[in-house]
């Protein structure tokens, strides 16, 4: 995974890359009509903290809301233990017409709309 901001569509959003220093990846699994995302983070620098999970099913409007649960949207979240290290797994119904999934972390902004520190798929696992 890298720490590259994106829209719901998994487009890039130029000029939000962060600097974040942990590490993040998901494993997806497909089976029958469900998918599964095992996310795992370690943020050293980081201990004790909450992040939100989506997993996203593409194709998806960039307009599209991808942090709420809703069709196409899975939610859940990481809580990082006191060395940083977090593991969930967020499972979702594969909607008709779903090509590929994404998985989103992101850490809230304290005093901004914007996410304070992101992670996002290097690519959309085919379903």
């Amino acid at each position: 995974m890298r720490s590259i901001l994106r829209a719901c569509d998994f487009s890039p959003i130029p000029d939000r890359s962060s600097t974040d220093s942990g590490t993040a990846s998901a494993v997806i699994h497909v089976n029958g009509g469900t998918v599964t995302a095992e996310v795992h983070l370690a943020e050293p620098g980081q201990p004790g903290t909450h992040y939100d999970v989506s997993l996203i099913q593409v194709p998806r409007a960039s307009t599209a809301s991808c942090d709420v649960p809703g069709p196409g949207v899975a939610v859940g979240g990481l809580d990082s233990d006191g060395a940083g290290v977090a593991n969930t797994t967020v499972r979702d119904s594969i909607r008709s017409g779903t090509t590929g999934v994404w998985v989103f972390i992101r850490r809230p902004g304290q005093f901004s709309q914007n996410p304070d520190e992101f992670y996002t798929s290097d690519f959309a696992a085919s379903v």
